[in-house]
C-alpha cells in the first residue's frame, strides 16, 4: 500500500478533499515523511506536475530556465488535471502569492455543487524559505498561516524527528497548499501544506536533501565537461516515481524504488545506442540507512535494464578527504558514460 502511493496516477481527477461534516475543523500539527511513509495526496500531485512540466530532468543548457517560465510550466500541466468532473485544476491554480487573497474570494464564493458535491477547494504552489509549525514564510517575505498540517520531505536516518538546523539546511522549499474552507460557511484559508527541497530559489527541481544538491552540481560538472570536450549531450533526470516491478500478492512486500537520479547520454551515431546510470548520494552512515540502499540498489539496476549504480559518498571511504570522494565520483560517472579515452 505504501509503494502504491509512489506510483503515478493515470487518472485526470484528482480527490484532493473529502466531504467534510459541518463542525469539522482541522487542528494544527506538524510532521514529516520520507520514501519510509506513504505519501501525501498533495505530495502526489506535485510530483505529477513537475514531472509533466519537464522539470526534473535537465539537459545542458546555456542559459537555465527563468523561474518565472518555471511556474508557467507548471501552470500550464495543470491542465490536464481536474480538481472535481468538469473542473480544471488550471482554473484554480496559483503560483504567485499575491494572488492568494483573490483565490481565496474565488472559492468562498462558488457552491459545493460546482465541484462535484465537494468543499469547493483550490491550490497555491510556492518557493518558501522555512516551514515552521502553523506558518509557511515564502522567499517573498510572505508569511502564510496553515491550519492543519505541514509535512516536509527529507531523506533522512530513520523515521526521526529532524532538528531545525537539518530543516534549514533543506531550505529553500517548493510548497504546495491546499486552499477550502475548514468548516462550511467559513472563509477558505490553507488547510495543509507539503513542502519539499528544490534546487535553489531559481531552480524549483525537486530533490531530497542538501547533499543531493552537491551530488547535482558534481552531475552538472561531468554534463558541462561531455558537451564542451566530446560533443556528447547528457540529461540528469530525477525521478519522483516508484519505476520497481509489481509485486505479486504472494510475494514479499518491497519498498518504494526510486532511484536519486538517472543520468542519460545520447548516442554517437542516429543509430546507436546510448548509456545510462543511477547515482545514489550516500548522505548518512548508518547500519540501517546502508543496509536499506544494499537492498534497494539491485532492484533500481534491474528495473533499468541492469544500469551502474553509482554512489556519491560524503562519509566514505573514511580515509578520503569529501574533494577527494567528489572527485573519484566525477571520474567515475564520466567513464560509465563515456569509457576512459
Amino acid at each position: 500500500m505504501l509503494v502504491r502511493t509512489y506510483h503515478c496516477p493515470e487518472e485526470a481527477s484528482l480527490n484532493l478533499i473529502q466531504n467534510h461534516r459541518e463542525d469539522q475543523t482541522f487542528p494544527r500539527t506538524s510532521g514529516g515523511t520520507s520514501y519510509l511513509r506513504k505519501r501525501p495526496a498533495l505530495a502526489t500531485l506535485l510530483a505529477r506536475l513537475m514531472t509533466a512540466a519537464g522539470l526534473q530532468c535537465r539537459s545542458y543548457k546555456e542559459d537555465p530556465c527563468k523561474r518565472s517560465e518555471q511556474f508557467r510550466n507548471i501552470r500550464d500541466a495543470s491542465a490536464d488535471l481536474q480538481l472535481a468532473p468538469g473542473i480544471s485544476l488550471a482554473d484554480w491554480l496559483i503560483t504567485y502569492d499575491k494572488n492568494l487573497n483573490a483565490l481565496v474570494h474565488s472559492i468562498g464564493k462558488q457552491r459545493p455543487e460546482t465541484f462535484g458535491g465537494k468543499r469547493p477547494h483550490g491550490i497555491l504552489i510556492t518557493l518558501a524559505r522555512t516551514c515552521d509549525s502553523g506558518q509557511i514564510t515564502t522567499i517573498f517575505d510572505t508569511t502564510i498561516p496553515v491550519r492543519g498540517t505541514i509535512t516536509i520531505f527529507g531523506e533522512r536516518n530513520g523515521a526521526d524527528r529532524e532538528a531545525a538546523e537539518a530543516l534549514a539546511a533543506r531550505s529553500p522549499y517548493l510548497v504546495i497548499c491546499l486552499i477550502a474552507a475548514a468548516t462550511a460557511g467559513d472563509t477558505p484559508e490553507v488547510l495543509k501544506a507539503y513542502a519539499h527541497p528544490c534546487l535553489s530559489e531559481d531552480d524549483l527541481m525537486m530533490v531530497d536533501s542538501d547533499r543531493e544538491r552537491v551530488t547535482f552540481t558534481q552531475l552538472q560538472s561531468v554534463q558541462t565537461w561531455l558537451h564542451t570536450k566530446k560533443n556528447r549531450d547528457v540529461a540528469i533526470e530525477k525521478p519522483l516515481f516508484d519505476i520497481g516491478p509489481e509485486v505479486a500478492e504472494d510475494e514479499d512486500p518491497r519498498e518504494p524504488c526510486v532511484p536519486d537520479f538517472i543520468v542519460k547520454i545520447e548516442p554517437e551515431r542516429p543509430d546507436g545506442d546510448g548509456n545510462q546510470i543511477i547515482v545514489e548520494t550516500m548522505g548518512f552512515d548508518t547500519d540501517d540507512y546502508r543496509t536499506r540502499k544494499a537492498r534497494m540498489h539491485p532492484l533500481m539496476s534491474q528495473a533499468l535494464s541492469d544500469a551502474e549504480v553509482i554512489e556519491h559518498d560524503f562519509y566514505r571511504p573514511k580515509d578520503k578527504t569529501q574533494y577527494e570522494r567528489d572527485t573519484a565520483f566525477w571520474r567515475r560517472v564520466r567513464w560509465a558514460l563515456t569509457g576512459p579515452e
